[in-house]
């Protein structure tokens, strides 16, 4: 059975404070929670030489082998299961 996650990103939330000072992107304030979230995945994103939301995409479609994040595969050449059809 497939795995149809909804807000994967964390609906914009996930920022730095760099970058909740700059205002970039949405305006939409951040819990507690999505701080706590976005520090961690900026931490391991900068381990990695990537940025956040590339790591909490990872995260998610690595959590089963059928997961599609809503919003995610947007063109068939990004569905990583497109050749075994």
């Amino acid at each position: 059975m497939a795995i149809c996650p909804w807000g994967a990103l964390g609906g914009g939330k996930f920022k730095t404070q760099e970058q909740l000072d700059k205002k970039e992107g949405r305006q939409a304030p951040p819990s507690e929670k999505h701080t706590k979230v976005a520090g961690v995945l900026d931490k391991i994103a900068k381990a990695k030489g990537t940025i956040m939301t590339s790591v909490a995409l990872a995260y998610v479609v690595h959590k089963s082998p059928d997961v599609y994040p809503i919003g995610m595969f947007l063109r068939p050449e990004f569905d990583r299961h497109e050749e075994t059809r």
